[in-house]
């Protein structure tokens, strides 16, 4: 039950037995504010008793095009220089974001004008249509209007820059007629060196390595290196508040790398590979960031070609590697074209790494998809030590302390939506014992094969029928 600012729903639950059959899923406004600003509201905080947090937000300041703001710092001298003319929207009096601007003001020195909208859309639509300057709004409401380049965003209510919300405006044309492909070719010989981010629109840590490439001017002082975002459809998608509504468009974007399912284009994923694929096809060396939909350390996965596996081990990190087979339901652009080839009795030339560098919203993700870039590309011989230093200080970290092999030897693939784990695993887990529950699949139990199996990449975030849940690996040293 909504209304009145969360007011009304609020009201019942306080009026309503506490029995625990009637909860509250509410924000600041109802819970903490409105109580403030509204003689209506009769409950106080102590009516209720806290369960839990279930998610949190920033609030983001932005203006209008017509504005001509660019920037906090041009916000602020352009108000101070016109008091009383600007004015700034909010979704209602005495909500968090007609507070946070009020903040704004109060702490920049500000004389402007208040306007309560009746809700975020009527305040969008206003700024769109150049009806007023500034307004707040929580992070979600206003990405998609900030990413489309209609509105800017002037700050945040977080004291780091989000982790979610890279800005590729500038980067998403590229160099190569491709959308967001760009290439440099050093003119010295040497590998030819691709590194790929944004396979799926809602992994963001590798959109952050491949803009920080960009804009550091990092190009190869031998061979060749491509830089690709790959689904900038999914990504334009991308809600922080739903991580996983935007990791496709239509189908799997890293199951498509099959040359008749490129061919046959008839999904947007399809066609976008088809796209790519001559990028790929050129590569020697391919690094293909991702993350994870549960909170997990680093993982890389190598494939089961040796020579990844030494690369793996030539670059010191992350601490786990993955020796995993190829996807059942397809191809991934790992293993696309002589990367996919066996190791034979001559080497083939290619190496290709897949990093799972943490959780979607984890801002750490950010900093293991940087550290993987200047690993690689010092090991392909695209970059030396000195260039790194240089242009990238800070983002390689140190080594792992000791690196893991963990060979794939089963996969759990969920029957249905009906799975669930006997714990709440978040991966690499050690289960010492053969034979030990660690869940049920549509109420059939499943039991570790080994001693010492570990757990990769538990989650149930996407369980349905055929999705793989869980996968047992044996553990080595590197």
């Amino acid at each position: 039950m909504g209304g009145a600012g969360g007011t009304i729903g609020a009201q019942k639950v306080t009026n309503a037995a506490p029995d625990g059959y009637t909860l509250l899923v509410g924000a600041n406004n109802e819970v903490a504010i409105s109580r403030l600003v509204t003689a209506s509201v009769k409950y106080e905080m102590k009516d209720f008793t806290p369960l839990g947090l279930i998610a949190s937000q920033p609030m983001v300041l932005v203006a209008s095009q017509k504005s001509g703001v660019k920037n906090v710092e041009q916000f602020i001298s352009l108000v101070k220089a016109n008091p009383g003319k600007f004015s700034y929207g909010s979704s209602g009096v005495g909500t968090a974001l007609h507070l946070a601007g009020e903040m704004v003001k109060e702490q920049s020195g500000l004389f402007m004008t208040h306007i309560p909208y009746r809700g975020v859309v009527p305040l969008a639509n206003d700024l769109l249509g150049n009806n007023i300057e500034f307004g707040v709004f929580v992070l979600s409401s206003g990405l998609p209007h900030i990413k489309s380049g209609k509105l800017v965003a002037l700050g945040t209510t977080q004291a780091a820059r989000s982790a979610v919300t890279p800005d590729i405006t500038g980067w998403r044309t590229g160099n190569t007629g491709t959308p967001g492909v760009w290439q440099f070719d050093s003119g010295v010989p040497g590998r030819h060196v691709m590194i790929a981010a944004l396979i799926h629109g809602n992994e963001l840590c590798g959109a952050w390595a491949l803009k920080g490439l960009l804009e550091a001017g990092a190009q190869p002082q031998a061979g060749k290196l491509t830089l690709a975002f790959c689904n900038l459809d999914a990504f334009d998608q991308f809600d922080p508040a739903h991580h996983d509504a935007s990791r496709l468009v239509d189908e799997d974007l890293n199951r498509q790398w099959l040359v008749e399912r490129m061919a046959a284009g008839n999904t947007l994923e399809r066609r976008r590979a088809a796209a790519l694929r001559p990028f790929v096809a050129q590569a020697d060396w391919l690094l293909d960031l991702h993350s994870m939909h549960e909170p997990s350390a680093a993982l890389m996965l190598t494939g089961m070609q040796p020579r990844n596996l030494a690369l793996a081990r030539q670059m010191r990190a992350p601490e786990h590697i993955v020796v995993d087979a190829g996807h059942k339901d397809g191809v991934r652009m790992r293993d696309f074209g002589r990367f996919g080839e066996a190791d034979g009795s001559a080497d083939n030339g290619t190496r290709s790494l897949l990093v799972e560098c943490g959780f979607h919203g984890d801002p750490a993700s950010r900093t293991v998809a940087q550290d993987q870039c200047v690993r690689f590309l010092q090991a392909a011989g695209a970059l030396n030590a000195a260039a790194v230093a240089y242009l990238l200080p800070h983002w390689q970290q140190p080594d792992a302390r000791q690196q893991w092999a963990l060979k794939v030897t089963d996969l759990v693939v969920a029957k249905n939506c009906n799975f669930r784990f006997s714990e709440p695993y978040a991966g690499l887990e050690i289960i010492k014992v053969a034979g030990s529950v660690i869940g049920w699949n549509d109420g059939e139990p499943v039991t570790t094969p080994y001693d010492n199996c570990v757990l990769v990449m538990p989650s149930v975030r996407q369980a349905q029928a055929g999705v793989t849940v869980v996968r047992f690996a044996r553990r080595s040293v590197l």
